[in-house]
């Protein structure tokens, strides 16, 4: 009983990891129209995915001829219920290259799978290298190739870390005789990359400030500046400064506490203390400018700066006098010519009773007939 639930387990655990693995690149070489359409990815989730033939002797690539050979039989690796249609065919392939672009960028644990087959006379060994930087490239294996239906091959990368999430990654294949011949072909279809993305704790979190602007009076005491963390798995630090053009002092406008922030490993909203004195001065409104400038184990995003205006309690907003020198009161408003604006500037010609006015949505000068103000006329 217990060696069937292990086996149940295992199978469960088994099942589990396979479906989780995604499909990044994919090509079925089903598009043979030209070489150009023959080497596009039929699909990809990560940008930069391509295929290359370096030339070297007489290899070359047929876009003709390039059906059957086995592979309409057992079309090995086919996705998305794909039919056996063109394949890619690689002649005298002794001395060329394919090289096979396939950034993993947001993915761990990568495997290659593609089915191959040859000629009678085609190159019996496919030598395969990968390089994790774009320039330096490692061997990985050498694969003996068939004279036969195709056979489905496999390149497990989950063991090397550095192909994990790597923009550089890239594979290449070149040819030697090896059991087969000098000349003739290698072919390829059905040419894959899964992956599976990277477990939560591998994502770092982004953080910024909940909003970028917020307004208090002078005396109030504590106010909180929140920090917003998302998406993260890992736990992580923030640093806030007090960017230089703050008009606000120290000490006088302001206590700030801690200027460090821990992240935990999930979302959350975090706030940082600001004190706010009553300094019983006489000195307007003053900024307080924070900013992020440091993080260990998390990216900034969004609103990075946040500006505080403290406003002073210890001015007192003016009083209306009670027997003023001017009295003003609302005639009319006109739109601006010809179709709305804005007034910058205006002149009055007492000779001509017209007023100037420069619009400067329009950046045109408008004319009125100003003889009766609460009708004015457009000139």
């Amino acid at each position: 009983m217990a060696k069937h639930l292990t086996f149940l387990i295992t199978f469960i655990l088994a099942s589990f990891a396979l479906s989780a693995q995604t499909l990044v690149h994919y090509w079925n070489f089903n598009n043979s129209t030209d070489e150009a359409s023959l080497l596009a990815p039929s699909s990809s989730l990560v940008a930069g995915a391509t295929i290359t033939h370096i030339q070297g002797g007489t290899s070359a690539i047929q876009i003709t001829s390039n059906t059957g050979q086995g592979f309409d039989v057992t079309n090995p690796n086919t996705r998305n219920g794909d039919t056996a249609g063109t394949h890619l065919r690689f002649n005298n392939p002794i001395g060329g290259t394919l090289l096979f672009n396939l950034p993993t960028t947001g993915y761990d644990n990568v495997v290659v799978k593609y089915a191959t087959r040859r000629s009678g006379s085609g190159a019996g060994s496919q030598v395969v290298f990968y390089t994790t930087n774009g320039t330096d490239f490692d061997s990985l294996t050498t694969i003996a190739t068939i004279d036969g239906d195709p056979e489905l091959q496999t390149l497990d990368f989950s063991n090397i870390p550095a192909v994990n999430n790597n923009a550089n990654f890239a594979i290449r294949i070149t040819f030697a005789q090896g059991g087969g011949g000098t000349a003739g072909n290698n072919r390829f279809d059905n040419f894959s990359l899964e992956s599976i993305p990277p477990a939560p704790a591998d994502i770092l979190p982004t953080v910024d400030f909940l909003t970028s602007t917020a307004t208090f009076t002078e005396g109030v005491g504590d106010v909180q500046v929140q920090v917003v963390v998302a998406g993260g798995g890992l736990t992580g630090s923030l640093n806030v400064s007090v960017v230089a053009a703050s008009t606000a002092v120290a000490g006088d406008d302001y206590v700030l506490g801690t200027t460090t922030l821990a992240l935990p490993a999930t979302d959350d909203t975090l706030s940082l203390t600001v004190n706010l004195p009553d300094n019983a001065a006489l000195t307007g409104g003053r900024y307080l400018v924070l900013k992020m400038d440091d993080t260990s184990n998390a990216i900034l995003d969004g609103d990075t700066e946040h500006f505080l205006l403290i406003a002073d309690n210890d001015i007192e907003a003016p009083a209306a006098q009670s027997a003023p020198l001017i009295s003003l009161r609302h005639l009319t408003s006109v739109p601006g010519s010809p179709s709305g604006g804005s007034a910058e500037i205006s002149a009055y010609d007492p000779v001509s009773k017209r007023l100037f006015v420069t619009n400067i949505a329009n950046n045109t000068l408008d004319v009125l007939n100003f003889a009766n103000p609460v009708a004015p006329v457009f000139l």
